[in-house]
């Protein structure tokens, strides 16, 4: 590193995260000036085979600048290049993967029926320095299927990564639930898996490969009572998913399911206080599970470190199916 880099910032490495400090002399520097002095500190770590390291840049730039220098300087990303479509994506454990995505390089595509809610995910994700495109995505309509793989080839050129998270839940055993209601529980939650996988496989085809992770539940894997139809759609899903991780496993496109337990999301917002700590006490860990902790297990899945990883179930559920 030259003698006027090091005059102009100094590091502390705290574990893998170092900090960087700007002297009070450059702390009115713009976004490009800073860039340009970060740049020789950081790549030259790189080049000497340590990767990994994300800086903290303090006393100067916006957090939105903060954190296109760390993605610009230091690392790709673990999803750079990748290209995503995420059912469901303006709350919850959508939300959580539009906002870790993003951050991980993917360009994402936010598709829901929460208008509202689902521009306001995109528009926290552009003002952090990400890429993403918020489209209306009614997951049991096949033509809207179609309009959200078409934006997303339309504004980012390709489609890599989907992620078939939209779903509904209400609790209804055999004898009480009607067929108005099953039909529209097997139309979101099962349907709208399959149509996503259809519509998308194409356009991964096209770009020479990619992956798909459709959201189940515990409930696709372990039975409960008074839970008739959500149980019959996320079973199906987890299956639909082997089946399609066969289908496509020669052709690059890798299928993957994750059966999430007990998680705050708006899904469970009608719990009652008493039922919120029923669920804790029989959770191993003790606690309910966040939406990004569901959304990393995703990240795993849909980089290129699971390029040998298809057709399995990952379940993510605090230890409660150990049991």
């Amino acid at each position: 590193m030259s003698g006027t880099m090091k005059s102009l910032a100094h590091c502390r490495w705290e574990c893998k995260y170092p900090v960087v400090f700007i002297p009070k002399s450059r702390r009115k520097a713009s976004y490009g000036e800073v860039r340009q002095m970060l740049g020789e500190i950081f790549h030259e770590p790189a080049r000497q085979g340590i990767p990994s390291l994300i800086p903290t840049i303090t006393g100067t730039c916006s957090i939105a600048d903060n954190r296109l220098l760390r993605k610009e300087l230091i690392m790709p990303g673990r999803l750079a290049g990748k290209v995503a479509l995420v059912s469901g994506g303006a709350s919850g454990i959508g939300a959580a993967h539009v906002r870790i995505f993003a951050v991980e390089g993917a360009k994402v595509i936010a598709g829901d029926i929460q208008e509202e809610m689902g521009k306001a995910v995109v528009g926290e994700v552009r003002r952090g320095g990400g890429e993403a495109t918020f489209v209306r995505l009614d997951v049991s309509k096949e033509s809207d299927w179609a309009h959200a793989v078409r934006e997303a080839v339309s504004r980012y050129g390709k489609l890599t990564t989907l992620i078939n998270n939209a779903g509904i839940y209400w609790p209804q055993g055999i004898e009480a639930e009607t067929l108005e209601k099953w039909n529209k529980m097997i139309a979101v939650n099962q349907t709208g898996v399959w149509l996503g996988m259809k519509a998308a496989v194409p356009e991964m085809r096209r770009a020479g490969g990619g992956a798909i992770v459709n959201i189940s539940s515990l409930y696709g894997i372990i039975g409960s009572p008074s839970s008739i139809s959500y149980h019959a759609s996320k079973g199906a899903v987890r299956i639909m998913s082997k089946a399609a991780a066969l289908e496509y496993a020669r052709q690059g496109i890798r299928v993957n399911s994750i059966h999430p337990g007990q998680i705050e999301t708006p899904i469970l917002a009608g719990l009652t206080p008493e039922q919120n700590e029923q669920i804790k006490a029989a959770t191993p860990v003790g606690r309910m599970g966040k939406p990004e902790e569901i959304a990393y297990g995703s990240l795993y899945l849909c980089s290129d470190e699971a390029a040998y990883t298809t057709g399995i179930e990952l379940i993510i559920d605090g230890g409660w199916s150990a049991q």
